[in-house]
């Protein structure tokens, strides 16, 4: 991530302010758009929310967004951006992402998509987290991920692991052994790296 660097946005409410931020690939935001509308998605959850950018974003495309972080810095940061901006549709969470996933007893996690970013640190929650989605429910976004055939896209890689559907296939699987994956390709935008969408089953 790059720091301090803040860029304007056009988004469904008017033009908005907004740190460096996944969302700002137009490719990554527009397929976001269509699967929201596709499948009925009413709520985000994003775990990992450094300073906010794509939290923000998000809450022009859905009527709720839960965003989640155990840093309470930048819960504190992502929490003052909220308010100079007047979102009010957004709810944070000081907490690390795979309890708060199970704490959210209420959510309508067919409805949902989930944001799994939460892997900048020593622990990679990832695989917890999807264990805490209930089974077979949702759309599961992960950025940073390995596309196979476009080397060119960034990938995270933790302990010598890449993020890549290999890592997370048995977890996948166990989440819904109908699972369906996509990737974006070569045509993403800035900050051009992989993302992977996970399906419960085909459509």
């Amino acid at each position: 991530m790059i720091p301090d660097i803040m860029t304007v946005v056009k988004t469904a409410r008017g033009e908005m302010t907004v740190p460096i931020c996944a969302l700002l690939d137009g490719k990554m935001c527009q397929r976001l758009t269509e699967i929201i509308a596709e499948r009925g998605i009413t709520t985000v959850v994003e775990t990992g929310i450094d300073r906010g950018g794509s939290t923000m974003l998000f809450s022009t495309m859905v009527p709720h967004v839960i965003g989640i972080d155990n840093d309470p810095g930048k819960i504190g940061i992502v929490k003052a951006a909220l308010v100079e901006r007047g979102i009010t549709n957004v709810f944070l969470i000081h907490m690390d992402s795979p309890t708060a996933l199970q704490a959210r007893a209420e959510l309508d996690a067919s409805h949902t998509l989930f944001l799994l970013d939460a892997h900048w640190q020593a622990y990679w929650p990832l695989k917890d987290e999807i264990r805490a989605i209930p089974r077979g429910q949702g759309v599961l976004v992960m950025h940073d991920a390995r596309v196979p055939g476009c080397p060119d896209l960034g990938v995270d890689a933790y302990d010598g692991q890449e993020l890549s559907y290999e890592y997370l296939q048995d977890v996948l699987t166990e989440w819904s052994p109908t699972h369906v994956v996509e990737y974006n390709d070569d045509t993403a935008e800035f900050p051009r790296r992989g993302v992977m969408y996970v399906y419960p089953e085909g459509r």
